[in-house]
């Protein structure tokens, strides 16, 4: 069903930035994909982005507040 999944800590974060400031410096890091989905708890947010060029295929973000 799923291909091969990896996990990557791509940065970290400091206690003082946003979640608006960490989805900025994800989508920068991604090149400013599309958003698919964006699912946000009290510690946790969660976006699923894809390129418009490979729609068929795309990434799971997680930030673990």
């Amino acid at each position: 069903m799923f291909g091969q999944t990896q996990v990557t800590r791509m940065f970290q974060l400091s206690k003082l930035e946003t979640v608006d400031e960490a989805v900025a410096k994800l989508l920068e890091f991604a090149e400013y994909p599309k958003i698919f989905r964006w699912f946000q708890w009290p510690t946790a947010l969660v976006v699923f982005v894809a390129h418009a060029d490979s729609p068929d295929s795309g990434a799971v973000y997680v930030y673990d507040r």
